[in-house]
């Protein structure tokens, strides 16, 4: 009989999770949080840099627009769980560029 601690089932594996938005501070934390048990697809346009992803384990980066279809439905299609938190936070540039806002803010 073969020992059941060895045996693998697809509930084994290690999950997927995509983060939107994880150039940011709030999902590079969530990368680093789950790391350790979930693979890491991490989607954003690091317009501010990636270096606050640096040395995070499990994490793919994909380097991509939230508005980009064929992008997110590619990075949606290889994971299990999705935390949506892409979004233009500067003020500035909302007032600057409001339409560009609204469609990342809400149509993204």
């Amino acid at each position: 009989m073969k020992n059941a601690s060895k045996l693998k089932t697809e509930h084994d594996a290690m999950k997927t999770i995509l983060i939107t938005g994880c150039g940011g501070f709030i999902g590079s934390h969530l990368a680093e949080y789950f790391s350790g048990r979930y693979a890491i697809v991490a989607l954003d346009t690091f317009s501010r840099g990636a270096g606050n992803l640096a040395g995070i384990p499990n994490l793919e980066l994909v380097n991509g627009s939230i508005l980009d279809t064929e992008c997110v439905a590619s990075a949606v299609e290889k994971t299990d769980y999705v935390l949506h938190l892409a979004a233009q936070t500067s003020v500035p540039a909302s007032v600057e560029n409001p339409n560009a806002t609204i469609e990342t803010n809400v149509t993204g």
